[in-house]
């Protein structure tokens, strides 16, 4: 409808294309699809900016938000969103059942990445033919490029990936 087409019209072709090979909606928060294909999941940040600087977001806090924020006694909001806006309305703690899009980790070493949007967006500037030479890499893991292996190629890659809880994926301990 109208709204899609506002928030995916700004994505290039190749990126639209990446989005329609989800053969579910579900296949977009999937484990073992991200690690096969990154590139519908990556297509979806773009789209919606989760996690981005807030100097880009494109999602802000609705009402809800601002009256759990203005509760005088409340110590600590338990909720399974993962998009960050009790956050962002000044809420100090929260515990973020599914994980959120506050923090970016590598999914082979675990290790928090900084530099996850720079990448994304150089990502995003990428044309059809190297899509796959930008894509948001770890820096810690070492990475054999030579590797030829065309099965299941990129389940091996180091990839980024928003420390919010996948299909495949256990909950968070903290």
């Amino acid at each position: 409808g109208v709204e899609a087409e506002k928030l995916f019209g700004g994505l290039k072709p190749w990126q639209l294309e990446a989005l329609r090979r989800l053969d579910e909606p579900e296949s977009l928060f999937d484990l073992e699809f991200f690690m096969h294909d990154p590139h519908p999941f990556y297509a979806f940040l773009l789209a919606t900016r989760f996690g981005a600087p807030s100097s880009t977001a494109l999602f802000s806090p609705t009402p809800s938000h601002h009256v759990l924020a203005a509760l005088p006694n409340l110590l600590l909001a338990f909720t399974q969103n993962i998009d960050t806006l009790e956050a962002a309305v000044g809420l100090a703690q929260v515990c973020y059942c599914h994980g959120s899009f506050e923090s970016v980790s590598c999914v082979r070493c675990k290790r928090q990445a900084s530099d996850f949007w720079k990448q994304l967006e150089i990502y995003a500037e990428s044309s059809s033919s190297d899509i796959s030479a930008n894509i948001p890499l770890c820096q810690y893991c070492s990475f054999d490029s030579s590797d030829d292996e065309e099965e299941d190629q990129n389940d091996s890659l180091p990839l980024l990936k928003p420390d919010i809880v996948f299909l495949g994926e256990s909950l968070p301990v903290n």
